[in-house]
């Protein structure tokens, strides 16, 4: 392999790396609502999908309401996302995605929250 098709593969893995934001997990049952931060979105999206499949809750908090209702009364929903500037640090993004986190927490306090 090149040297211009490693760099283009390895910039094409650090943009994806560098998508953040928050997600809510709704039980679709109950109306309960998980709300997660995180680093890398397309991953927490993979690891939903995954748990879903397996009927094993990636998130412990949902467990109990996995074994109840079943995974398919489950839903993900990125509510915002960050793309990390090339001239942020990593230290920037995290504060970023956690402040995006914060925000939501503040928007969601009157509803039924894990």
């Amino acid at each position: 392999m090149d040297g211009d098709k490693k760099k283009e593969i390895k910039d094409a893995y650090k943009e994806k790396l560098s998508e953040g934001g928050v997600y809510a997990v709704t039980n679709n049952v109950t109306g309960k609502i998980l709300l997660q931060p995180s680093y890398n979105l397309a991953g927490s999206k993979s690891r939903f999908d995954f748990s879903k499949v397996t009927g094993s809750a990636v998130i412990p908090k949902l467990q109990q309401d996995y074994n109840q209702y079943g995974p398919e009364s489950f839903s993900y929903e990125v509510l915002e996302t960050y793309k990390a500037k090339p001239e942020e640090s990593h230290e920037q993004f995290v504060d970023k995605i956690k402040f995006l986190y914060e925000f939501w927490q503040e928007e969601y306090k009157d509803k039924d929250l894990y």
